[in-house]
């Protein structure tokens, strides 16, 4: 027995659940099929023992033009963080802040013992640069690897090894900073115009408000789509579903697999390790990043100083990243490697305290976006005129990219409609 709609959309995840809530706001009778038993792909929270457990170290930079359209801020409750960074460095802390958001942390900066008065010099005009720069201007320009375009502007090698290596290894999850440099002048641009924040609850409750838009009678949890067939899709139970029109929303691998024309991607990896503590090793709702190079750790940050629902009454929870593929056979010798870093920062009286939660080993964290990926940014969503495919691996990879390629394979296939109705006038 086969039900019929008039779109399957597959995947419920950031873009998918877009695409599915800009086609049902225009009338279009939409099913998201999702293989998991939860909404979010990978942007997702679990609750375990009281804490809210992030898949992987996220945050929502405000100034995202498509987030601004879709999700409502004030129903999310955002938590920022302090616009800056606590640096390690191998001379000890040091703390910088975004002067034209932190007047009085900004000229703290100045002599703050990371890089060099040029430096920040730098740094201040790269942001004025880039404030008058239109997102269309930064991805129609020149493309080269973020490391050379740091090098290019004149930044010592120094700032960029302690600052910008720890700093775009936690945006991009690439220490070597071999991301295209769209990516480095988008993501920059989008930190200074807006906040970096969470939501209270957990980024979880990013897809989860666009599902409640969406409704649950439109949303199929625990649906395999195995095959795409003429008439629409077959699920892993052999059911099938008839369907005008798909709409793939599924990370790279799958999209790749059933259509010839997404090619095969390339991921990059992150590990997320989380702690609970009595005490937390910092007191402002800060990024600490790893500018030293010591040890496994890329970043850490304290989740329950930016939002206290993140752990229970009277405990912290810890975050920490670490790049690059990792198995569940090396749990004990990265907690033990974290914690020999973290020690060496924050004293190991403290550090021995900290109790393991879980750590998330995410193989496909990011599509990778080396120079060269974005010299066409916004790639082709329509397949034909019954296949759409959408995903970060069509645009940025970011929560902008994702609703936005989202958006534009809802408007191309309602484009396609249009155009079928004419004909058939």
């Amino acid at each position: 027995m086969s039900e019929s709609v008039e779109v399957v959309v597959i995947g419920a995840g950031l873009a998918g659940l877009t695409c599915a809530l800009e086609l049902s706001k225009r009338g279009v009778d939409v099913r998201v099929l999702e293989a998991s038993d939860a909404v979010g792909g990978r942007v997702k929270t679990d609750e375990h023992e009281g804490y809210l457990l992030d898949h992987g170290f996220q945050v929502l930079l405000t100034a995202y033009p498509h987030a601004q359209m879709y999700l409502d801020y004030d129903e999310l409750d955002l938590c920022p963080f302090f616009p800056g960074s606590l640096i390690r460095t191998p001379r000890g802390f040091a703390r910088v802040a975004d002067p034209f958001r932190e007047p009085a942390a900004g000229l703290q900066t100045l002599w703050a013992d990371v890089g060099t008065l040029r430096d920040k010099l730098r740094v201040g005009a790269m942001r004025a640069e880039l404030a008058t720069k239109s997102l269309e201007q930064i991805f129609s320009g020149n493309e080269v690897d973020t490391l050379s375009w740091l090098q290019q502007r004149g930044f010592s090698q120094g700032f960029i090894d302690e600052f910008f290596r720890p700093f775009y290894g936690g945006v991009m999850l690439d220490r070597e900073l071999e991301t295209s440099s769209k990516m480095l002048e988008f993501t920059y641009k989008m930190f200074a115009a807006g906040d970096t924040a969470i939501p209270r609850r957990g980024m979880g409750q990013l897809t989860k408000q666009l599902a409640q838009k969406l409704g649950d009678d439109r949303i199929t949890l625990g649906a395999r789509v195995t095959k795409l067939t003429d008439a629409g899709v077959e699920l892993a139970d052999g059911a099938e579903l008839h369907a005008d029109q798909v709409v793939i929303a599924t990370h790279a691998d799958f999209a790749a697999a059933q259509l010839d024309e997404v090619p095969e991607t390339t991921w990059r990896s992150v590990s997320c390790v989380y702690f609970s503590a009595d005490e937390a090793p910092i007191t402002a709702p800060i990024l600490v990043l790893a500018g030293d190079n010591a040890g496994p750790i890329n970043n850490l940050c304290v989740p329950s100083l930016i939002s206290s629902d993140y752990a229970p009454a009277g405990k912290h929870l810890i975050s920490v990243s670490v790049l690059g593929h990792h198995t569940d056979r090396d749990n004990d010798a990265l907690e033990r490697a974290i914690r020999a870093q973290a020690s060496a920062w924050f004293g190991s009286a403290q550090v021995t305290r900290w109790r393991h939660l879980r750590t998330y080993h995410i193989e496909h964290a990011q599509p990778n976006q080396d120079a060269g990926k974005l010299s066409t940014p916004a790639r082709a969503v329509k397949i034909d005129p019954r296949l759409f495919v959408c995903g970060d691996h069509r645009e940025t990879a970011s929560i902008d990219g994702a609703m936005s390629s989202g958006r534009r394979a809802a408007l191309a296939l309602l484009e396609e409609r249009a155009r079928a109705t004419k004909r058939s006038a």
